[in-house]
């Protein structure tokens, strides 16, 4: 279905997003040419990369908060 999908479409990207459990869509459909599948896993590594990503991101904001605050009170 999808490389039919793909030819009507003239082999523009496709992007698929399988969130089912089991799967609706056949890992084999992620060797095909020019189409992105991405499942529940995928998108759950994805969240904790950023997860951690946003974590470090706030331990730097508080330590810029906390220097302006010794800078403005000091």
């Amino acid at each position: 279905m999808v490389e039919r999908a793909l030819k009507q479409r003239r082999y523009q990207p496709m992007l698929l997003v399988d969130i089912s459990v089991p799967r609706n869509i056949e890992p084999e459909v992620s060797k095909l040419a020019d189409v992105y599948l991405y499942t529940v896993d995928d998108l759950q590594a994805i969240i904790e990369k950023n997860l951690v990503q946003r974590k470090n991101a706030a331990v730097f904001a508080e330590t810029i908060v906390a220097q302006e605050n010794l800078n403005f009170m000091g």
